[in-house]
């Protein structure tokens, strides 16, 4: 079973989690960081009581370098692929509703030094991955780079803060019907900052799917997702 220590109250967490030993004191800070986020967006403690159906752990889809049910994706130089590569989250193709995910940075150094988070039209990227920024990959994504930049076509405009090695990174994708389409970020504890709007899905016809682009070595992994 895949137990949801960030929805788990945090006094439990620490009067009988802490005192066992089994969670470490780096982990249970990057949960109750986790928990302030949530609390802040629904400030009620019965966010962390609720009675909550049994959810798969959420995993990268599998590809030639992520392997079945894995929620960390990591490559070492001996393993890296030539050039930049997508990773999707194995989920359905979002095509509305409210989605939230997190992902921890925990290695991002590469040798461009640039590590893109954000949502992806699949169909836009090419059965070969590789490493061609085209002009149809940036039309069917929407990114995060890690310098704070939102890149979309051939734009990247500075939205918000820069993440590193260790950054937690909160995202909400927002497909409802009264949305725009929208994608908002925060990293770590910082607010929830808005990336993306008019990411129109139903206009193109097509879905997409929290990704990541890269150049290995990479360690990053998913910590959660769920979708409304």
């Amino acid at each position: 079973a895949h137990i949801r220590l960030e929805q788990t109250d945090p006094s439990t967490l620490s009067e009988l989690v802490a005192p066992t030993g089994l969670v470490t004191d780096v982990r249970l800070m990057e949960l109750f960081k986790a928990q302030a986020i949530l609390l802040a967006s629904a400030p009620s403690r019965d966010i962390f009581n609720r009675k909550r159906k049994h959810e798969p752990a959420p995993c990268w889809k599998p590809s030639a370098f992520v392997g079945q049910s894995q929620s960390i994706l990591k490559l070492s130089g001996e393993e890296e692929p030539s050039g930049m590569y997508f990773a999707f989250i194995d989920v359905p193709e979002l095509t509305s509703g409210l989605h939230k995910w997190s992902v921890k940075a925990t290695s991002i150094v590469s040798e461009t030094g640039s590590i893109f988070v954000g949502v992806v039209c699949p169909e836009m990227v090419p059965e070969t991955n590789g490493p061609t920024y085209s002009v149809d990959i940036g039309r069917g994504s929407w990114l995060y780079r890690n310098d704070g930049c939102g890149c979309h076509g051939l734009n990247a405009t500075q939205r918000s803060v820069p993440f590193a090695d260790g950054s937690v990174l909160n995202l909400v994708l927002d497909l409802r019907q009264d949305s725009s389409g929208t994608l908002s970020i925060s990293v770590d504890t910082t607010p929830m900052k808005l990336i993306f709007s008019d990411i129109n899905v139903k206009r193109s016809g097509k879905g997409i799917l929290p990704a990541i682009w890269f150049r290995g070595p990479v360690e990053i992994e998913v910590l959660d997702m769920k979708s409304e």
